[in-house]
């Protein structure tokens, strides 16, 4: 299932994070770099650091050339 991750910035642009949030978590297996940057950005939003940090982290490690 390939996501419409302009969407997902959006909704992140507007707050939504839950509904984001739930858009990413309906492919589990969506393990990609820009999946997971946007991930850790809804995490940042939400007040959780860390998790942030370990979703960029993953995002770099995943693809280091990645724009993500």
């Amino acid at each position: 299932m390939a996501h419409d991750y302009d969407h997902i910035r959006t909704l992140i642009s507007a707050n939504r994070l839950d509904e984001a949030s739930e858009i990413l978590a309906a492919d589990p297996a969506d393990d990609s770099p820009v999946a997971l940057y946007l991930q850790g950005r809804i995490e940042w939003r939400l007040g959780n650091r860390a998790r942030a940090i370990s979703c960029y982290e993953a995002a770099v490690a995943a693809d280091p050339g990645s724009e993500a």
